[in-house]
């Protein structure tokens, strides 16, 4: 009896800890839906919130395969709200923890395109640089390989299409 007593409250004790995996993975798909309806900039509020819940579940569960997705998503929340910092962050979490993650190639353009938009031309040219060494016969390395020059000149994004343009 003593025992039983033991075993249901060390359950009741991890229950209360935080929402289980199916619950919060509910609530984040919950939230991310006022999100999805918003056709110009993103509410910052909701986009925070949301993130908070992309992270929760990433800390809570790091070796579920939807905590690189959620991280992912995160960072392109981040990048769309104006938060290049937290979205580089975040990518950097991707890149570093989940090695063989589908989306890892476009963690690292991600990552690029955020450090230009951040004004850290080097920093984006270095990363550009590894999703090459990383990944040279993706789809986007020819991409990558003709806007380099342009990023290592510390072309903005805007020069970059002129140039491209001309």
């Amino acid at each position: 009896m003593k025992h039983s007593f033991i075993i249901i409250a060390a359950a009741a004790l991890l229950a209360a800890c935080g929402p289980s995996r199916d619950k919060l993975q509910a609530e984040i798909e919950q939230a991310e839906q006022p999100l999805m309806t918003i056709q110009n900039e993103a509410d910052t509020l909701a986009a925070n919130q949301l993130l908070d819940k992309y992270m929760q579940f990433a800390d809570r569960f790091p070796d579920d395969t939807l905590s690189p997705v959620y991280l992912f998503k995160g960072a392109n929340l981040m990048i769309g709200v104006g938060n290049t910092d937290k979205a580089i962050d975040m990518f950097d979490r991707v890149i570093e923890s989940y090695p063989d993650f589908g989306d890892l190639p476009l963690c690292y353009v991600f990552k690029g395109m955020a450090l230009e938009q951040a004004q850290r031309p080097d920093e984006a040219a270095a990363t550009y640089e590894a999703f090459l060494q990383q990944f040279p016969d993706h789809f986007l390395a020819k991409d990558i390989n003709a806007l380099l020059p342009m990023v290592r000149q510390g072309m903005d994004p805007e020069q970059q299409l002129e140039e491209i343009t001309k």
